[in-house]
């Protein structure tokens, strides 16, 4: 056994596939340690860093992420032998089984815990690099480190190495021993999912076999502090836990044992029947027909269209994709009574809240099934030795690759339509039996399906340049956690990561408006990179027996030499290029963009500037008068009127501050009726401004303005102002606003304390203060106010604001709308435009009127 065992160990620590591993881990525990951006384990407010309770956390957590590189090398042990033929000498050597599996299973153990130890290494380091807060992280102890490590990690990989150890053994399946990885980590998704009430029902906790229930349940209320010095204690049912999972473990361990032969054949779960012999007539003579080569178009799309064929009914025939499949749909069926609520609130289930329910909870299921089968068609012909008949025959890469992409377009594609027929099965158990089958198929396939196609040809690329089937499964979901990991950090240009293709948003009203005009650039830019790496990852894929890296590069530099790749590498090229140049014209010079630290910077200094006129006393709105013109054709907005403001203070007003929430407003006029002096602007969001003379006591004014916010291109992310082709909705947020507004300041106490603020203590004004209270919870420059407005919008739409309609009218082409207020209202109101269906009734002599789309009207009338 000892031999085994040692080279068992000597064999992985000489593979590269061992270091990347533990620098996965290393690298994950490291950016969860010196960021803020992506927090684990509760390391949060005053929870340490390195606190006892949030290194139990990171191991527990990055272990269930690491389930795949558990599967990738517990898997594998005893299938190598098979995959090498070397099992044809192994049994018949007089090793005993016991041995033979012991020596394999505790090598692989002890490799897989060097892996993960890389989580222990990146926390232990990373809490140190100089950028982190120092008082983010408590001194050091080693038993914090090593506590989790024996109570949480020792067991977590022998349990779940067990599992993957014996079904790779007994199976012997490369495609099953990722497949199994995969479907242990969506049984525990749906575990979580039906736990989610975990205090009312702690024997959950029992069933989770990586014990992040049990330390939840045990820690549910602890203090800051405890967290920071007490390691989670192995009793009650953490301790069950642990002793459950681990004699699970050992039992299947057994029955490893038990089940395992030493045969070519795998575990066999009933036995094959006999052929009977047959008398097979002696062949004295074969004629063998001339056989034509035929290159011609006509041929070539056949081979191509009988890949295609063979690998999408070969991928859904098989029982992991049927698996992953089912479990999705049982996944989203078990949430049917949840689909449609707005936060708890019963809601019809109409077709576009539901798309949105359905993309957001089986996307993980999609990505698995990319991530999986896009590997497994590239490496099958190697992984059962059948590369060097295939790398034989006279069929171009071209054709089979190809042929395989559109097949993993085709699945998803499948997938899509399973998808929307998992939708309205979900609507007619809640009674709803309008189904939008258009808004499906657009939110499906016009919305979701371009970034999965670039995700495919990503997949591809990576499998086809690495040497290794797990590593490329791996840097897969490296890419998905990594596209997670930037947003989290605010990097969220959609110009940075690979297959973002931005915001858009469905309405029954609006549809989908302007939001797949952005989307579509973005899809072509990514979609010219994608080509190119599609293209490069074919001319560099494996071909032959040669596999190193020197031998592929020089067959890329042969096929380009043959035009291989001539055409369509620069084309994917200039399309990245071209449609990025037009992108970044419209998000960066047209319009501009900030980062999330950008915009933090911009709080900070912007309070350290003028928070010292927080207090500072203002005159306050009394009278609005505003005409309000809203162009949806053009999604831009005219506002102009004014205020009449008064000193309601018992001090004179010598300065007006005036704040703008949109820094993209055109300001044509501001006038506050008495003449000032610009002496400040605040990036185009804050304006401090002289009077000539103060406006003393109980005087009032008037102030005029004209306003007009545009539309200049699209912008990074969404559009604030809210002005859209049907179905505008604004409100007094575009107009200016008298005094400093706490709005804008950074309310987390970490980012105040990097920015060098002062700790906030409370994020409202305290009632006993006597400044504060002066303002209502909606309005900072105003109490009750008199409003009157007149609205146009084009000639097809309605317009709507408060109060009730004094008269309706056409002009140029436009309607126009006389709203007045008989009552002074709360400083806030908004404008409305939209192509509305009115439905009217009468109750007890009170008229109302429901302004709405125009298939709702039938059942509002029911």
């Amino acid at each position: 056994m000892f031999n085994i065992f040692s080279f068992e160990l000597s064999y992985r620590f000489r593979r590269p596939a061992t270091y990347i591993f533990f620098a996965i881990m290393f690298a994950l525990a490291f950016i969860f340690a010196t960021t803020d951006a992506i927090t684990i384990g509760g390391a949060s407010g005053s929870v340490n860093k390195n606190a006892p309770y949030t290194i139990n956390q990171i191991i527990a957590v990055l272990t269930l992420i690491g389930t795949l590189i558990i599967s990738a090398v517990m898997g594998v042990p005893v299938y190598r032998d098979f995959e090498h033929n070397f099992h044809e000498i192994m049994f018949t050597t007089p090793v005993k089984k016991l041995n033979y599996l012991a020596g394999r299973f505790l090598g692989s153990y002890i490799v897989c815990l060097f892996i993960f130890s890389g989580i222990i290494l990146g926390v232990m380091i990373g809490v140190y690099m100089p950028w982190v807060d120092g008082e983010k992280v408590g001194p050091f102890n080693l038993m914090y480190y090593l506590h989790p490590f024996i109570t949480m990690l020792v067991p977590n990989v022998f349990i779940l190495g067990a599992v993957f150890f014996t079904l790779g053994s007994l199976l012997r399946s490369q495609f099953a021993i990722f497949v199994q990885g995969v479907v242990f980590f969506l049984g525990y998704i749906l575990l979580i999912d039906t736990s989610s009430d975990v205090e009312s029902n702690p024997l959950f906790s029992l069933f989770d076999p990586y014990g992040l229930i049990s330390t939840f349940y045990q820690t549910r209320y602890w203090t800051p502090s405890e967290k920071n010095s007490m390691v989670v204690p192995l009793t009650s049912y953490l301790l069950y836990n642990r002793l459950i999972w681990i004699g699970a473990g050992t039992l299947i361990g057994l029955l490893c044992i038990k089940f395992f032969k030493f045969s070519k054949s795998g575990l066999q779960l009933r036995k094959k029947l006999k052929a009977e012999k047959k008398e097979e007539p002696v062949i004295q003579s074969l004629k063998l027909p001339h056989v034509a080569n035929d290159y011609s178009f006509a041929s070539k799309f056949k081979m191509w269209r009988q890949t295609l064929r063979f690998e999408f009914f070969s991928s859904i025939r098989s029982i992991p994709f049927l698996a992953i499949t089912f479990c999705g749909v049982l996944f989203l069926l078990a949430q049917t009574d949840e689909m449609g609520k707005l936060y708890g609130t019963a809601a019809l289930p109409v077709t576009y809240m539901i798309t949105d329910e359905l993309t957001g909870n089986f996307t993980l299921f999609l990505l698995i099934i990319i991530t999986l089968y896009s590997g497994e068609m590239i490496w099958k012909d190697r992984q059962f030795n059948f590369s060097n008949i295939t790398d034989a025959l006279p069929v171009s890469k071209k054709i089979t690759m190809t042929a395989r992409f559109a097949a993993m377009c085709l699945i998803v594609a499948m997938l899509l339509i399973v998808l929307m027929l998992t939708g309205m099965l979900m609507q007619t158990i809640n009674g709803y039996t309008r189904y939008d089958v258009p808004v499906y198929l657009k939110q499906f396939f016009m919305v979701e399906y371009p970034f999965y196609v670039l995700t495919i040809l990503l997949a591809f690329f990576i499998h086809n340049i690495v040497n290794n089937k797990f590593i490329g499964h791996t840097l897969v979901v490296i890419y998905f956690i990594g596209f997670a990991a930037l947003a989290a950090m605010g990097i969220d240009h959609n110009m940075i990561w690979y297959g973002d293709t931005g915001y858009s948003l469905y309405s029954d009203m609006n549809k989908f408006g302007h939001f797949l005009y952005a989307k579509y650039l973005y899809v072509f830019y990514w979609l010219g990179l994608g080509i190119a790496f599609f293209m490069v990852g074919m001319m560099l894929t494996r071909h032959g027996s040669e596999v190193d890296f020197k031998t592929r590069i020089h067959q890329f530099k042969n096929a380009w030499r043959n035009g291989q790749g001539k055409l369509m590498i620069p084309i994917g090229l200039a399309m990245f290029v071209l449609f990025g140049s037009f992108i970044f014209y419209n998000t960066n010079i047209l319009n501009e963009y900030q980062t999330k630290t950008e915009r933090a910077i911009f709080a900070a200094d912007f309070e350290k500037k003028f928070r010292k006129y927080i207090d500072y006393v203002q005159p306050r709105i009394t009278d609005v008068n505003i005409s309000v013109d809203i162009f949806p054709e053009k999604r831009e907005a005219s506002l102009k009127g004014y205020y009449i403001i008064k000193n309601k203070s018992k001090q004179a007003i010598d300065s007006l501050f005036v704040t703008f929430s949109d820094s993209d407003v055109e300001i044509k006029k501001l006038d506050f009726g008495i003449p000032a002096k610009q002496l400040t602007n605040y990036e185009g969001n804050f304006y401090i401004y002289s009077l000539s003379r103060p406006l003393q006591p109980g005087d009032s004014s008037k102030v005029t303005f004209d306003l007009y916010y545009p539309t200049k291109g699209f912008k990074q992310g969404r559009d604030y102002i809210g002005v859209f082709q049907n179905g505008t909705f604004i409100n007094n947020n575009t107009l200016p606003s008298f005094g400093y507004s706490e709005s804008v300041e950074l309310t987390e106490n970490d980012d105040r304390k990097k920015y060098g603020l002062p700790k906030r203590q409370y994020s409202m004004r305290l009632l006993s203060d006597s400044v504060g209270v002066r303002n209502n919870y909606l309005s900072q420059d105003a109490d009750w106010i008199n409003y009157e407005c007149v609205i146009s919008t084009s000639a097809d739409q309605i317009a709507i604001s408060p109060g009730y309609l004094q008269k309706e009218w056409k002009e140029n082409g436009r309607n126009y709308f006389h709203y007045k207020m008989d009552a002074p209202i709360v400083n806030f109101y908004s404008f409305l435009s939209a192509r509305y269906a009115v439905f009217r009734d009468k109750y007890k002599g009170i008229n109302i009127e429901i302004f709405i789309t125009q298939h709702i009207t039938g059942i509002l009338k029911k």
